[in-house]
């Protein structure tokens, strides 16, 4: 037993159990395959979702101490914070965090990270990759879904009226809140067609500017605290706050991680699936409908959302059940 321990230690297997559960019973659910992924965002009930685990082991998973203890594992190119133009036009954009360092292979300092989330939310990108208690978070997430993912870091201060204006994702998230409060309002997406130039999976970002009179009431208007998972599909407009609302308002910084499955960066989708197939063949890849050729943006708002589906999660397993010829 003691060395089967030592091994589980060594794989960190241990600190996986509870997020590989996690993940593995999300996967496995019907209800989650058929009517939540891509489709419906929700809050998880992380307790009943790890097995028994409970909430405690999202619940201080990473704090500001551990930000001070790792910031040094990511190389300081990937700390960035979220800000806007001047004029407070545009988008969401990222700019650097501290002064660039003379070695380009440094990694971030904490003191940057501390001294600027007065000035807004501060993300460490791609955390996962190079912090390990993350790392085996990204793992367990990777085992499951058997898709890419990553998981970048957000650090917001307390009372901060806009943590992050409107905005889309390319990523299906998975959001868990290991320290403070974080107030989210996630919408439905606003039809393509509406702004056919606009990335519906990058709105609010750069130049382009997401407003409230673009999107109806917000379909998710919750508090998240320390233990408290959240899951937004890809595309879903949402912005954030720290003001508090109705869980009240936390001294603590907000400190949360956001685990994304990158299934539309690495074209997982059925727009992508029907535009190889037909590119093999030799064939037009542009939309007919209605008798005209049509940019993807421009079709009905349900076709779009079919188009843009990922492909079905366990595609890659098929293979793998097949019995051998």
């Amino acid at each position: 037993k003691g060395l089967e321990f030592a091994h589980e230690l060594s794989m960190n297997e241990l600190a996986m159990r509870p997020w590989k559960t996690f993940f593995d019973t999300l996967v496995a659910s019907k209800a989650f395959r058929d009517e939540a992924w891509a489709k419906e965002p929700f809050v998880i009930d992380a307790e009943s979702a790890a097995g028994g685990a409970g909430p405690g082991f999202i619940a201080g998973a990473f704090t500001m101490a551990d930000v001070e203890q790792y910031a040094p594992d990511v190389p300081a190119a990937y700390a960035a914070q979220g800000t806007r133009q001047g004029d407070g036009r545009g988008g969401w954009y990222m700019k650097r965090v501290g002064a660039p360092p003379a070695d380009p292979a440094a990694g971030a300092r904490f003191q940057d990270v501390a001294q600027s989330l007065p000035q807004g939310t501060v993300v460490l990108n791609s955390a996962g990759a190079y912090v390990p208690p993350l790392a085996a978070v990204s793992l367990a997430c990777l085992e499951s879904f058997m898709l890419p993912v990553g998981l970048n870091l957000y650090l917001t201060a307390p009372r901060m009226t806009t943590s992050a204006p409107p905005h889309t994702d390319k990523q299906d998230v998975f959001v868990f809140q290991t320290q403070g409060r974080k107030h989210w309002r996630v919408f439905r997406p606003p039809p393509p067609a509406n702004k056919v130039g606009a990335d519906p999976l990058a709105r609010g970002k750069g130049p382009d500017e997401l407003s409230f009179d673009e999107m109806g009431p917000p379909i998710l208007d919750l508090v998240l605290c320390p233990g408290q998972a959240l899951y937004v599909p890809a595309g879903f407009p949402h912005t954030t706050d720290t003001v508090g609302g109705v869980a009240g308002e936390s001294s603590d910084p907000s400190v949360h991680l956001t685990v994304g499955v990158d299934t539309h960066i690495w074209s997982l989708n059925f727009a992508a699936l029907r535009h190889i197939a037909l590119q093999r063949r030799g064939e037009k890849t542009t939309f007919r409908f209605d008798g005209a050729d049509r940019d993807i943006n421009a079709l009905p708002q349900a076709i779009h959302a079919l188009l843009q589906e990922p492909l079905p999660l366990g595609f890659r397993s098929a293979p793998l059940l097949q019995p051998p010829a």
